[in-house]
């Protein structure tokens, strides 16, 4: 009867969010399809302790992951922080980056975990997952609906929607509130290079910028006297 209702509820879990996340899931009867268009990648998430014998998939998880590994894609722990999961992680590589002190006891070097998520496919792990959220032809709330990715190897898409829906509505009402603000200043997202500044013009700093401030208008331009720049080195 568990295994049943198991495999009822994966046909019934929350649709990812409705704009261009660069991920995508499909349902099937005992296992999930979840694509990362961001590198052209699939995954089938497994349900159950059941097997998928198949050749189309760059990784096979069985789900919910009970463990998991972080190489390089240390983005991904405040996804996990929101959902609950600090628990699952049981290795991070690259810690030295980690700031959050949930972590603190995981340890630093290369282990064993059901699935170890990536930042790149250049790794060739063959139970890794990339988690590409801070691609930065996404938009902010692109970027946060991740979370959902991040749910699906866990079974937790219906925690996911409702913490989405929170962020989303926040969003939506900050970026309401800055319409009404008057002599908005100009606002660029910047890195300092050879004494320019150069400014990026990528979807995700473009809409941030324009929900949050008046963005720069000129693409391409490098200016040496900046209004008001966010810096990065």
């Amino acid at each position: 009867m568990g295994l049943i209702l198991r495999l009822i509820d994966l046909k019934t879990k929350p649709a990812s969010p409705k704009i261009n996340t660069l991920f995508s899931v499909e349902y099937h009867d005992w296992y999930k399809v979840v694509t990362n268009h961001a590198i052209n990648q699939k995954y089938a998430l497994v349900c159950c302790g059941q097997s998928l014998d198949s050749q189309e998939f760059d990784a096979i998880v069985n789900v919910p992951l009970q463990s998991a590994g972080i190489d390089g894609a240390v983005d991904i722990l405040p996804f996990l922080d929101l959902l609950g999961l600090q628990e699952s992680v049981k290795f991070i590589r690259d810690y030295k980056s980690v700031t959050s002190p949930c972590y603190s006891s995981v340890q630093q070097e290369d282990g064993q975990a059901d699935a170890v998520f990536l930042s790149s496919q250049a790794n060739t792990r063959p139970n890794g997952i990339v988690f590409s959220a801070s691609d930065r032809q996404l938009s902010p709330l692109a970027q946060a609906a991740w979370l959902h990715y991040v749910a699906l190897f866990f079974d937790r898409e219906g925690l996911a929607a409702s913490i989405y829906d929170q962020i989303k509505t926040l969003y939506d009402c900050h970026q309401s509130n800055m319409e009404h603000v008057p002599d908005r200043p100009s606002i660029a997202w910047t890195v300092n290079n050879q004494k320019e500044w150069i400014i990026y013009h990528d979807l995700y700093y473009q809409q941030l910028t324009s929900d949050a401030g008046k963005p720069v208008e000129k693409k391409g331009v490098a200016l040496t006297t900046p209004l008001f720049f966010l810096c990065f080195s």
